[in-house]
């Protein structure tokens, strides 16, 4: 009996190591992996690792300096660092002429600020309603609209008076706000042709 007992206690142990060994394996592969963190707006140097050795890295940037960053035990590193690796390293401070780095993540995680929209220049016609140093209000054919004057705005014209008939150069922002940029009067319609009548020829004899 006990020697029964000898060979089926070792047994027992593989079997329910087995167990564990596979139940632990199902949790790994059921867990979603880890995404790598967006950057942050933080500081950050972006280059190339030209110098690494497990606690310092020198990173040459793209305009051909270079910086030295250390690495510690709190720094989170999402990218393999090696040398020849385009990084982007985000950091909090500075201490003498080392960077003390926070996170080691990919350089492409880091996107550039997107350029503002460019304003488009328009022109309008149109007499003027009223004004002060903020707004012009114009009656155009397609209706009232509001110009803002700013002090950079250029006038050509002595006065925007009620009913004046003036031209405004202007320029659209992404918001749809009209800057006005110039403001001058419009060329006056040429007057109609007078009207001559004929009179008639009158008989000399008598």
């Amino acid at each position: 009996m006990q020697k029964m007992e000898g060979r089926i206690l070792p047994f027992v142990m593989v079997l329910m190591a087995a167990l564990v060994a596979t139940a632990a394996m199902a949790a790994a592969r059921s867990e979603p992996a880890a995404q790598p963190e967006p950057a942050r707006a933080s500081p950050h140097v972006l280059g190339t690792v030209s110098y690494w050795n497990g606690d310092r890295l020198e990173v040459k940037t793209p305009d051909g300096k270079t910086e030295k960053i250390a690495v510690n035990k709190e720094t989170k590193r999402q990218v393999e660092i090696k040398t020849g690796v385009e990084v982007a390293v985000e950091y909090r401070r500075k201490i003498g002429g080392f960077i003390i780095a926070e996170r080691v993540l990919p350089a492409a995680a880091v996107q550039p600020a997107a350029a503002p929209a460019a304003a488009a220049p328009g022109s309008v016609t149109g007499t003027v309603v009223t004004w002060n140093n903020a707004v012009l209000i114009l009656k155009t054919a397609e209706g009232d609209i509001n110009l803002a004057l700013s002090p950079s705005t250029e006038y050509r014209v002595a006065s925007l008076d009620p009913g004046l008939l003036v031209i405004v150069d202007y320029q659209e922002g992404s918001d749809h706000a009209r800057l006005a940029t110039l403001v001058q009067a419009a060329p006056a319609a040429p007057a109609p042709p007078a009207e001559t009548g004929s009179e008639p020829v009158q008989d000399s004899k008598p």
